[in-house]
């Protein structure tokens, strides 16, 4: 991943959210370290482009939630014949999104489409 020609590390990504160095504190509440953690993998793990770091689009695409509870309490399924689909596992999620599971955690990332 790059940001301004550079190449940007883990640290970097984290202090870009957090509010550290010469970044604001704007999206600080929006994920866990972990979970920052967990993201950057990912990201870094695309091999077929490289990526230029853009916080805002990153922020609008990548959701954390605490929990499955806490996606449910969320979101409300409807499928193409406006049946409710009742999401009862990270696994059926799974089915539907990319899922990020944030390790020795309940939190999950969501990729939103």
């Amino acid at each position: 991943m790059k940001y301004e020609g550079k190449k940007f590390f883990e640290d970097d990504f984290i202090n870009a959210f957090m509010g550290g160095g010469i970044w604001s504190d704007s999206y600080k509440d929006y994920y866990s370290i972990e979970g920052l953690k967990t993201l950057f993998r990912y990201l870094e793990s695309n091999d077929n482009y490289e990526l230029h770091f853009d916080r805002v689009l990153i922020a609008c695409h990548y959701i954390e939630y605490k929990s499955l509870d806490a996606f449910q309490a969320c979101y409300r399924w409807i499928d193409e014949n406006a049946l409710s689909l009742n999401i009862d596992s990270l696994e059926e999620l799974e089915g539907y999104l990319t899922v990020l599971r944030i390790k020795d955690t309940p939190r999950f990332i969501l990729e939103e489409i």
